[in-house]
């Protein structure tokens, strides 16, 4: 199998909620599924990353009325998630289950740790119950499991469902070694049938965005009763990509067609292209292609940056790919692609992850309209003129300055902070990381 048809099969794949949410209970269903009887569990402990932690502090979790964060997610995937599943693991559970887990948790069967140390994807979770455990731990990608053990006893790295055992981290060091002529090469190789699976991707994330639509109160923040004649595109893919980032966060029970681990990057790289193949009338193929170089630099910029990071990745990383995207779809040249992307981190650098929640639909908003502004800016040769600030002569360097820029300590202050915000709290500011305090 080719790069190309291993990052399509493993890192452009359906998922039900948030992803970080969604793996965490999908390693609770794997070590639960190991007990004699997983409903006489009683107690579950999850080890995290610093990223998959802030990921689940605050997002929905699907087939819960309303409930969020990780604990949740952790519970129910162990009372009624299907592993085989994947990151659809809890598209099954039941109104049982459900009450099971609420039991679980005011019972305070569920413990979660943040380690510090760890960053990227990383989940280890431990049921325990009757006199038996069960054991799984999931790294590297959000389906990537390492380790499953039944009282201590390794029974094999992967659950039933193999995909994603050992390929996301080769993909990534292979996308590293890329240079962004490579990426065009991939995306100009593609057959008719991955084609037709960006576009498949495209009209799933339209229809999440319906969904999202549909939540009261009204999903995109209220830009949705907005006459829609009287909307330009970049409008109309604003309001459709936040709704459908809504309906995510909210824990709707719809899925998304995600984009290296993430479906909210997922909706930036595919739906605007819903809307601009029917503004511009382009081909089936050309829109397809589009979809695929917008996932592809998306990707690319991961493959840097770490699949989760301190940095926005809906507005860095998927926010460049869509500007790649939109500038091939119109018709523009390498070099002017290029430039879109330049001028799209020049817009977007140093965009905070704050946590997976609802208004991550504001930031979705940001990356497609402004990555359909640059993309028509690059089409007119303007944008950003190198070198200036971070941003270098060559795109790839541009990236490895961002990737310089991307320090655990960050992602540690933000915990901080959220964990204040959770509290209702005020602490004391302290330095966390080093040579940032005000000079008197």
């Amino acid at each position: 199998m080719g790069l190309l048809q291993r990052i399509i099969a493993e890192e452009i794949r359906p998922a039900l909620g948030c992803t970080e949410p969604a793996a965490v209970a999908l390693a609770a269903a794997e070590a639960a599924a190991l007990l004699p009887d997983r409903r006489r569990l009683q107690h579950l402990e999850l080890v995290l990353s610093t990223n998959v932690y802030k990921n689940g502090m605050f997002v929905g979790v699907p087939n819960t009325g309303g409930l969020k964060g990780t604990a949740v997610a952790a519970a129910l995937g162990a009372a009624g998630g299907d592993p085989t599943m994947d990151l659809e693991v809890l598209r099954a559970c039941s109104e049982a289950d459900l009450a099971l887990a609420r039991r679980w948790l005011a019972d305070g069967f569920v413990h979660i740790q943040c380690d510090f140390e760890r960053t990227g994807v990383y989940i280890d979770a431990t049921a325990h119950g009757a006199g038996h455990s069960g054991r799984c731990r999931i790294a590297g990608s959000h389906t990537r499991r390492t380790l499953r053990e039944r009282n201590g006893i390794t029974v094999g790295p992967e659950s039933t469902n193999t995909a994603g055992s050992d390929i996301p981290p080769s993909i990534h060091k292979a996308m590293r070694a890329l240079d962004f002529g490579d990426l065009l090469a991939l995306t100009d190789a593609a057959s008719s049938a991955e084609l037709e699976y960006m576009l498949a991707g495209v009209q799933m994330n339209y229809e999440a965005s319906l969904a999202g639509l549909d939540l009261d109160p009204a999903a995109a923040r209220g830009l949705e009763p907005l006459d829609a004649s009287k909307l330009c595109v970049g409008q109309r893919l604003r309001i459709h990509c936040c709704a459908a980032s809504e309906a995510r966060m909210a824990g709707l029970n719809v899925p998304v067609m995600s984009s290296f681990g993430s479906g909210n990057q997922g909706i930036v790289a595919t739906l605007p292209f819903h809307f601009l193949q029917e503004t511009y009338a382009c081909s089936t193929e050309r829109t397809g292609k589009a979809v695929l170089l917008s996932h592809l630099v998306s990707g690319y910029l991961k493959a840097h940056l770490g699949k989760l990071s301190a940095f926005c990745g809906c507005t860095i990383s998927a926010g460049a790919g869509a500007a790649a995207g939109t500038a091939l779809l119109l018709g523009a040249s390498m070099e002017q692609i290029q430039l879109a992307v330049q001028t799209m981190l020049s817009n977007t650098a140093g965009m905070i992850c704050d946590g997976a929640k609802s208004n991550c639909s504001f930031k979705v908003g940001i990356g497609v309209y402004e990555a359909f502004l640059t993309a028509q800016l690059a089409l007119e040769n303007r944008g950003v003129r190198p070198p200036e600030g971070i941003v270098s002569r060559r795109l790839e360097d541009t990236i490895q300055h961002l990737t310089e820029l991307n320090v655990p300590c960050t992602d540690r202050l933000i915990i901080s902070l959220m964990e204040e915000t959770a509290s209702g709290t005020t602490r004391q500011p302290k330095p966390l990381c080093a040579g940032n305090q005000n000079e008197e």
